[in-house]
């Protein structure tokens, strides 16, 4: 990266008058007629000086700038606008060298270099079983693989982990209704002769009308609830009358969401659950008792009163942990199993309040394993103005919602014909996942099928298209030949504009795992794509006014398909190579 670079000669410009600094602040204008890079330092440092206006300053700082021989190597020009911002355009040998440096690195260009020293868990997805995934979950799968890739690629050893709710109430709910409903008679022997992809299916949905219907009788009927309770006992127990149905059940549900990880490109190193971390959890609270947590009503609490957060159950007054029994548990065991420096937990933000919970009962226990973890709360997914829930049943499954994008790419007029299967699958799922990603985390979002397929619009397949186009002229240019360099000289507005921001691709990749938002990757995208597309419109490539300018036109695009490629693969979609 070059901004380092810049920094340190605006640092030494600025000793050079004797003034100390230890910070360099650069940005990017937002328009680039601006310069390349902006840095407000004449005025952030204009108290320290003698000098009598800041603008006077930026001055004399340029003075020196304009003495540093290497510095002229990077930069073309300098000037200073207003109070004393001082501009940098960066120089066309600087950029052309660049585009050298992506086609000599390819896949590794916008990756840190050196050995991975630091250690990030991610946990990411955390579906329940016995249920079936809909697209909030799809959106926690999207975001936290995305994640773990920008972390990698900024130098993090990373090692991703999905929570599976295998045990609790919900799982109790559903079995208790699945051996009313489905488990027994002709009807359930004769389900169960079909083909192995549609019998899993058709076992999930049935989970699915169960856990629902089971919710629904929990609450209006009080016999019902009892039975429910009771069921959920004997399950944590591992009871002889339910355990076999249990892991029959669960197994569907895994084997489901395999196939799923499979087709969205999700990679996981280790798989936890419940139903391992409740024992631990149990004993964790118990040993803890009076220091930690109290006993009320029968129950043991954590008193969040006294950290200004609130009271939370950890284990029921049947004495079965709860969910924050099981993530205290959780905590733990991975800290155990893996010598991490820090531990990334990503759900809705509608959880925010419980894991401060929960963390603070953790920093009770262990302030230095506390210390490691880091929530990070992503938007809620609506559709049409409702929020998800599987417990009413307003659901739509990430299956069905696959098929609605599909739907609608038919309606468009996108036909898909024999033998492009795969490609309309990464269409359609890079559609999903940009829409998703390009949100940003934190966002809520109302799901827009339409606008997320259109092929001029800020979408995952404009993107996908753009990268197409580039290789169909890489695939038409295979005669043209040159020494592998881009030659300065003679350059069109839009064709600088596309070298002007190819350069910034590490930066950006630096920026999103420092704030850990796929979505700076996102927009960093679709600008470049814009660009070059531009570019494509208004500059002969192949049939440029000489061989050499051709050539350069040539690598360049070469390098804009490397920046895409590199770029979509950090937010999990897929690049075709003809659209």
């Amino acid at each position: 990266m070059i901004t380092p670079v810049l920094q340190k000669h605006i640092q030494n410009a600025v000793k050079s008058l004797g003034i100390s600094v230890d910070e360099v602040h650069l940005e990017h204008p937002a328009e680039e007629s601006h310069g390349d890079y902006s840095s407000n330092i004449a005025m952030a440092i204009f108290s320290k000086s003698k000098i009598q206006n800041s603008r006077e300053l930026a001055q004399k700082i340029v003075d020196e700038l304009h003495k540093d021989e290497e510095l002229k190597q990077l930069v073309s020009r300098i000037e200073i606008a207003g109070p004393g911002f001082i501009n940098f355009w960066l120089s066309e040998e600087y950029l052309f060298n660049e585009v050298g440096n992506i086609l000599l690195k390819k896949d590794e260009y916008g990756q840190a270099n050196g050995k991975k020293k630091f250690t990030t868990i991610i946990e990411f997805g955390q579906p329940n079983t016995h249920k079936l995934p809909h697209i909030g979950h799809l959106r926690s799968f999207i975001t936290g693989e995305s994640i773990a890739r920008i972390l990698i690629a900024n130098g993090h050893n990373v090692i991703r982990v999905n929570y599976q709710g295998d045990v609790g109430l919900h799982v109790a709910k559903c079995l208790w209704a699945y051996r009313l409903k489905y488990a027994q008679g002709e009807k359930h022997s004769k389900r169960m002769e079909v083909g192995k992809n549609i019998g899993n299916l058709i076992n999930i949905q049935e989970l699915q009308q169960a856990y629902q219907y089971g919710s629904k009788q929990y609450i209006e009927d009080e016999k019902a609830k009892k039975e429910i309770d009771v069921l959920n006992k004997k399950i944590y127990e591992k009871d002889d009358s339910i355990i076999e149905l249990w892991k029959k059940t669960r197994q569907w549900s895994l084997d489901h969401y395999n196939k799923l990880y499979e087709e969205l490109g999700i990679l996981y190193d280790a798989q936890y659950f419940e139903s391992e971390t409740a024992k631990d959890g149990l004993k964790l609270v118990r040993q803890n008792e009076g220091s930690v947590f109290e006993k009320s009503n029968g129950a043991m609490i954590f008193p969040g009163e006294k950290y200004g957060l609130h009271s939370r159950v950890f284990i029921t007054s049947a004495g079965n942990p709860t969910y924050e029994a099981k993530d205290l548990a959780l905590a733990f065991k991975k800290e155990k199993d893996y010598d991490f420096d820090q531990s990334i937990i990503a759900t809705a933000s509608e959880q925010t309040e419980y894991f401060k919970v929960v963390y603070k009962a953790v920093e009770q226990i262990d302030k230095k394993v506390a210390k490691k973890f880091t929530h990070i709360p992503f938007g809620m997914v609506n559709l049409k103005g409702k929020k998800i829930s599987s417990r009413e049943g307003t659901i739509v499954s990430i299956d069905d919602y696959f098929i609605e994008y599909s739907n609608a790419y038919a309606a468009a007029g996108f036909s898909r014909k024999r033998g492009e299967q795969t490609e309309h699958h990464k269409i359609i799922s890079g559609a999903i996942k940009y829409a998703i990603l390009s949100n940003g985390v934190s966002k809520d979002i109302i799901c827009n099928i339409e606008e997320s397929i259109n092929l001029q619009g800020n979408t995952g397949p404009y993107l996908q298209y753009t990268y197409a186009r580039c290789k169909s002229v890489l695939s038409k240019s295979h005669k043209i030949t040159s020494n592998g360099q881009v030659t300065t000289g003679g350059l069109m507005p839009e064709e600088m504009s596309v070298l002007r921001t190819l350069y910034k691709f590490p930066e950006v990749v630096h920026d999103a795992g420092i704030t850990i938002n796929p979505s700076v990757i996102a927009h960093f995208l679709y600008d470049l794509a814009q660009k070059y597309n531009l570019f494509y419109q208004k500059v002969p490539i192949l049939n440029a006014n000489s061989k050499q300018q051709t050539a350069n036109r040539v690598l360049i695009t070469q390098a804009t398909s490397l920046i895409l490629k590199n770029g979509l693969h950090l937010l999990g979609i897929d690049v075709l190579e003809k659209m």
